[in-house]
């Protein structure tokens, strides 16, 4: 048996998933939008909005992109994408482009 508090988080989430997919395909259909979100310092986000953003990438449930995020970060967060727990989330990168910091000559 589930436990009340989990029923309800359960619900939130399920809540919560269903208001953005209607606010995406609303952008996007109606407006011709699609939404891009930028996660700076992206290395140091927690494992548990890592997974959440695998909710929200895996709305093209119709074949039509509705989001777009951009994950940018350290070669820590390469590493961590690699990780089991990640595995959903690593294989809806579409394009990774490692960045090597520049020396004093190339400026």
């Amino acid at each position: 048996m589930t436990p009340p508090d989990a029923e309800v988080s359960l619900a939130w989430d399920i809540a919560v998933h269903l208001i953005l997919q209607i606010a995406l395909v609303s952008l996007v259909d109606e407006r011709g939008i699609v939404p891009v979100i930028v996660l700076d310092d992206a290395q140091g986000l927690r494992d548990e909005l890592l997974r959440e953003l695998h909710g929200l990438t895996s709305l093209d449930f119709d074949g039509r992109d509705y989001l777009t995020v951009w994950l940018v970060g350290h070669p820590l967060l390469a590493r961590r994408l690699r990780l089991h727990q990640h595995a959903a989330l690593a294989q809806r990168i579409v394009w990774y482009a490692p960045m090597v910091a520049k020396t004093d000559p190339q400026l």
